[in-house]
């Protein structure tokens, strides 16, 4: 009887230790799982939209857009369309009277050699845009894998040659958007590479390519460092540290009005719906550095 209750003593142990151990570790892996596609899920989420690839327009007033509006068209992946920035941009346009059409193809994890490649489909979409459209300037941003690295790919200055005589012969202006570093940098042959240094990267890089073929550059990527030193309680990343937060991407569109128009965002009302103190101190923030580059 002893030996019976003994071993049912044990089983209940057992089974006591049994659910420790899931408590413990079972649901850890749980919340690893769950991150991981979670990642993937931004742009299976992204890539899953009705569009194949992504196309969208904006105009600043249906009623009002005319030949003497600006048409800019966004070329890129998920880092140009989250927070769904072509929309905040144009709205930032809207409330500065800039009667304009904002467009956007983009795909998550492109790159320009894939719009420079005419046999998919968004290298097809992208040349049939330029071949029927005018427009003012095609603003282009490169898969973050092909851009971190200490000297440019080839296979982006290829493409971005290519993408520019195509913008050059629809007499738009190439532009580039100059992408912020993943909040944790990168690894490089195993060895951590600190976001600066990272940032440092991307940004030659992209400065070599607007130098390589006239285009203008937005410095968004440098702004976003400088903004982190100087008020650091400002999130510009998603929680995925690669993507930008809400505040980053109306910080993006900020960085690019003030570029293209040489005009302070101050005494802009729209806030995109952050906190107004934030939204002024990214206004002037992007006000002032782009302003001081230009004098």
């Amino acid at each position: 009887m002893k030996r019976k209750y003994f071993i049912l003593f044990l089983g209940v142990v057992l089974i006591g230790i049994g659910f420790l151990v899931y408590v413990m570790f079972g649901q850890i892996g749980e919340e690893k799982a769950i991150s991981a596609i979670d990642l993937e899920q931004l742009e299976e989420d992204f890539n899953s939209k009705k569009y194949k690839p992504y196309v969208e327009t904006f105009k600043t007033d249906e009623n009002k857009v005319n030949d003497s509006s600006k048409k800019i068209l966004f070329v890129g992946n998920s880092l140009i369309c989250n927070h769904d920035l072509p929309a905040v941009f144009c709205n930032l346009l809207k409330e500065m009277k800039k009667e304009s059409e904002v467009y956007v193809i983009a795909k998550g994890s492109a790159s320009l050699s894939d719009f420079s490649n005419q046999k998919n489909d968004l290298g097809s979409t992208l040349h049939t845009v330029l071949e029927e459209e005018r427009w003012d300037y095609v603003i282009l941003q490169e898969n973050t894998k092909n851009i971190v690295s200490k000297h440019i790919e080839k296979i982006t200055m290829d493409a971005v040659k290519q993408l520019d005589k195509k913008i050059k012969k629809n007499g738009a202006n190439t532009a580039f958007f100059m992408t912020w570093a993943p909040k944790n940098g990168v690894v490089r042959n195993h060895t951590n590479i600190g976001l600066e240094e990272v940032q440092k990267n991307i940004s030659d890089n992209y400065h070599q390519l607007a130098k390589e073929v006239d285009g203008m550059l937005f410095s968004i990527g440098d702004v976003f460092v400088e903004c982190m030193k100087r008020y650091p309680n400002i999130e510009l990343w998603e929680v995925d540290q690669s993507h930008a937060s809400k505040e980053g991407i109306y910080l993006a569109a900020c960085v690019m009005y003030v570029s293209i128009f040489q005009q302070s965002l101050e005494n802009c009302n729209y806030t995109d719906e952050i906190e107004k103190d934030i939204a002024d101190t990214l206004k002037k923030l992007a006000s002032e550095l782009v302003l001081s580059k230009s004098k």
